[in-house]
């Protein structure tokens, strides 16, 4: 399956910012910023499945599907023109032989054949021929016929009606497709063709990460697609499937389930609670990089979709107690089996074709963000500072995943984690030396906001900080103008600095900070900071106001010393035992 990076950050995509503690943690972008850049991706080609005869024959076919990923552009792909009155005319003459599918089974498998390889040209797909000619009702009855071969041809095509543009997958809906594709999911045939069972997921994912959510919610709530699939996840391991086949089917199921929790507003988290169990086991059981990654991508939507830090410090506390009913949540120094598991996937970075960096430094990014310690803790914990530092040093990683990394260390420098980023000395300098080169100026603007945030933390610098170097930084990035939101933020850092005197009092002066700072106003009509940063007893100013903070071990409301609250996987659901 093809993973569309997500696009570059850019103006528009500029995460919120609000202050907590001495620095500004800044939460994961908005709902409508990153729903106008989850558009849907480019169908990706697939090779078909072996077929049973009388399909064999058309193994050559290409079979496209449309991946939920997030891509650079919101609209779907532009085609070529449709297809000729010709080839109109041919579809309607091959919708005709299927409707007579009990007259001439054979003859009416064959026009199916065909009108599937006519839906699967790149090039001119007739897609609306077929809706236009009144074809979607016909193949719906032979997606409920009893030959696995007729069922699995009207499934392929069903799969590429919904790789097209919403209306057309509207219309199949309409037609009845997902009820009858849920139906043969139900069926006696999966057991035998594994090849029917992985095409209806795919027509079904194809559907729900569709743009119109309207069609996500159809297949969620309408459909009850949830339930329906927790039966099928039950009967898989009885299945005399091939280790390859069986794998296939659960990327599939995978994927679907990741389309289900996508998109905003998010879906009511009680019809997708149990899908963060059946991440949290694909990410600690399967070594399939595909199906890793969108349990990942599934997890980062699951996150995501709080409205608000209280909703999102919930929804993480529940991804951080999945598949641990009645256990104890394992509390720092412990590491988190989970966030251990998603540190190993950010650390492949560099490696460009790896779908898995972007989706698990996205999801560290978006727990950091929250205003839980105790969330931040674990992820601190698990080795998330050591991978992040690398992955923001690395020359060969994408700029977004660096800029991703810079962002997180950031959040840790305003939370309570900040100690922690302090005592090892390979982050600071890794900001420092990123920020003094000559790196693209979005990852030198994050570098920069990490640092302001390691100077306004309210906690002693360690003496292997260079203070001089981190003054010098700080004009440097106010020269450069990185961004207009980091200018005061910059200059309450110099200040901080500049207030120890001695020879940073000379250095703000030979570098004309000094001036800028006196010409400075207080922001909100608050007093200068009076910080030494290298003193315990300094910066209450921007020390945050007792009650401005959850309580240390508690995240939303939600108590993380002993997680008793995770229901366990119902049997209508995803048994996760299965």
């Amino acid at each position: 399956m093809y993973h569309a990076q997500p696009a570059p950050m850019d103006k528009q995509d500029v995460r919120q910012r609000f202050g907590i503690g001495g620095g500004l943690r800044r939460r994961a972008e908005n709902a409508a910023a990153r729903t106008a850049r989850d558009g849907a991706a480019e169908p990706a080609v697939l090779q078909a499945p072996e077929l049973s005869a009388p399909t064999a024959e058309l193994d050559g076919l290409l079979r496209t599907r449309r991946v939920p990923r997030p891509s650079v552009s919101a609209r779907r792909p532009q085609r070529s023109t449709g297809p000729s009155a010709k080839e109109a005319s041919e579809v309607a003459s091959l919708i005709d032989s299927i409707a007579g599918a009990r007259s001439d089974p054979i003859q009416a498998v064959r026009a199916l054949t065909r009108l599937r390889g006519l839906i699967c040209s790149t090039t001119k797909p007739c897609t609306q021929a077929l809706i236009d000619a009144g074809g979607l009702p016909v193949l719906v009855e032979r997606l409920r016929e009893s030959s696995p071969v007729m069922q699995f041809e009207a499934a392929w095509v069903f799969t590429n009606i919904a790789s097209g543009s919403s209306a057309q997958a509207s219309a199949m809906v309409s037609a009845g497709a997902v009820e009858a594709v849920l139906d043969v999911l139900a069926s006696p045939a999966v057991a035998e063709r594994p090849e029917l069972c992985d095409q209806c997921l795919c027509a079904l994912a194809n559907v729900a990460g569709d743009e119109d959510l309207r069609l996500r919610d159809w297949v969620l709530l309408e459909a009850g697609a949830v339930g329906h699939l927790g039966r099928l996840y039950e009967q898989v391991p009885g299945f005399a499937w091939s280790f390859h086949s069986r794998m296939q089917v659960l990327r599939s199921l995978t994927w679907l389930m990741s389309a289900l929790c996508r998109g905003q507003p998010a879906p009511p988290l009680e019809e997708v609670d149990c899908a963060f169990d059946y991440f949290a086991q694909v990410l600690l059981g399967a070594d399939d990089v595909e199906m890793l990654a969108e349990a990942v991508w599934g997890l980062c939507y699951l996150v995501e979709g709080g409205l608000d830090d209280r909703a999102a410090c919930t929804r993480a506390a529940r991804l951080l107690s999945a598949g641990l009913a009645g256990e104890q949540l394992p509390l720092p120094p412990a590491q988190h089996p989970l966030l251990v598991k998603l540190v190993q996937c950010a650390r492949v970075a560099g490696e460009r074709t790896n779908p898995l960096a972007v989706p698990a430094l996205r999801l560290l990014g978006t727990l950091l963000s929250t205003s839980a310690d105790a969330v931040g803790g674990m992820v601190v914990a698990a080795g998330a500072l050591s991978v992040l530092t690398d992955v923001a040093l690395d020359p060969f990683a994408p700029l977004q995943v660096r800029c991703e990394a810079a962002w997180s260390l950031s959040n840790v420098a305003a939370g309570a984690q900040a100690q922690h980023l302090l005592d090892s000395t390979r982050p600071v300098a890794a900001l420092c030396d990123i920020l003094e080169s000559d790196a693209p100026q979005g990852l030198r603007s994050e570098c920069a906001w990490a640092l302001a945030n390691v100077v306004r933390c309210g906690r002693p610098l360690p003496r292997h900080v260079d203070h001089k170097r981190l003054l010098r930084l700080i004009d440097v990035a106010l020269s450069a103008g990185l961004e207009a939101a980091l200018e005061p933020v910059l200059l309450e850092a110099a200040q901080a600095l500049v207030n120890c005197g001695g020879e940073l009092l000379c250095e703000a002066r030979a570098c004309g900070l000094l001036e800028r700072l006196q010409g400075r106003e207080a922001p909100h009509g608050l007093p200068e900071p009076k910080p030494c940063p290298h003193d315990d007893g300094a910066n209450r100013e921007n020390r945050p106001p007792q009650n401005a903070k959850l309580g240390k071990d508690r995240v939303g409301g939600l108590q993380l010393g002993s997680v008793n609250h995770c229901v366990p996987l119902q049997l209508a659901k995803l048994n996760r035992n299965a």
